[in-house]
């Protein structure tokens, strides 16, 4: 799955209840900020262009859906592209 990332922090990516994990890997030429159930901000998790990734596992399923949002400092729409895992 794809998600558009702006200048502007929105909500990218949302994780259902009983998701495992989630693979998301930034496939743009501009450094990602994400941050979870908030706005993202120059100081939340760093995903370095074209080559960062982050992996999160939840053994036995998640329990709360939670919102992951992003936002880049570059121009124009970059993608981030990711995985739910059932």
């Amino acid at each position: 799955m794809q998600a558009n990332v702006t200048t502007t922090s929105s909500l990218s990516i949302s994780v259902p209840v009983g998701a495992l994990g989630v693979i998301i890997q930034n496939e743009s030429d501009t450094d990602i900020r994400l941050a979870f159930n908030k706005l993202a901000t120059t100081t939340g998790i760093f995903l370095t262009a074209a080559t960062g990734s982050l992996s999160l596992m939840f053994p036995g399923g998640l329990t709360r859906a939670f919102g992951i949002a992003a936002i880049h400092a570059g121009s124009g729409t970059k993608v981030l592209t990711y995985d739910i895992i059932n």
